[in-house]
């Protein structure tokens, strides 16, 4: 559509320099007429005739206006988009939680970091989203603003299951780490009570009989 609206601005520039040719034949013709009332005639169609084109040039400007807007949405949208194919690899890499604590560490710093970027990155998408609310409102063509704005609506659904994915992933971390620390106090009492156990054993064989 941009490359549509570049030839049709070429093309108006062309048409622009006929007009104001025959802007100027028009005065002519009406500083020549003996009567006055032909002048004034001719003086109100070159005037008409002006304010048209001037305002089919305005209606041009804001078509090209949302074409442009249209195009950075569609590449911001692309760019977002492998963002978020790139950070949910990262998730599915972090594999399931760990009650071992160093894994337990890594794991949880990696979401952090995650977490992190996504916030840094939200305002692209809200970007992304108030420039399609803003072409909906603006553009006649209803189909392309609807394929506009259902890719954005997915990017949403997508941003959405992406900050859910990494909630439940430190959620589960926390849940693994705690759970790894009741084990080992477990595993630690009950070192502890065996090795009491053991030592009331060696106590009672070495008792003379």
């Amino acid at each position: 559509q941009l490359a549509q609206l570049e030839r049709m601005d070429k093309s108006g520039r062309g048409e622009q320099r006929r007009l104001d040719e025959l802007r100027i034949r028009a005065r002519e013709l009406a500083n020549e007429a003996g009567v006055p009332e032909e002048a004034q005639a001719a003086h109100d169609r070159e005037r008409k005739l002006a304010d048209e084109w001037e305002a089919l040039g305005d209606d041009f400007d804001a078509a090209r206006s949302r074409a442009l807007a249209a195009e950075k949405l569609l590449e911001g949208a692309a760019q977002l988009e492998k963002w978020l194919n790139g950070k949910k690899r990262m998730v599915d890499a972090i594999g399931l939680p760990s009650t071992e604590p160093a894994v337990g560490r890594t794991q949880l710093g990696q979401v952090q970091i995650m977490k992190a970027e996504a916030d840094s990155e939200k305002p692209t998408l809200e970007k992304l989203t108030d420039t399609a609310n803003q072409l909906a409102q603006s553009s006649s063509d209803k189909d392309s603003v609807a394929a506009l704005q259902q890719k954005i609506s997915d990017l949403n659904r997508r941003w959405k299951s992406l900050e859910e994915n990494l909630n439940e992933k430190e959620d589960g971390i926390a849940r693994a780490t705690a759970l790894g620390n009741e084990i080992r106090a477990l595993q630690k009492d009950m070192r502890q009570q065996i090795g009491e156990l053991e030592s009331g054993v060696d106590r009672a064989a070495s008792l003379p009989s």
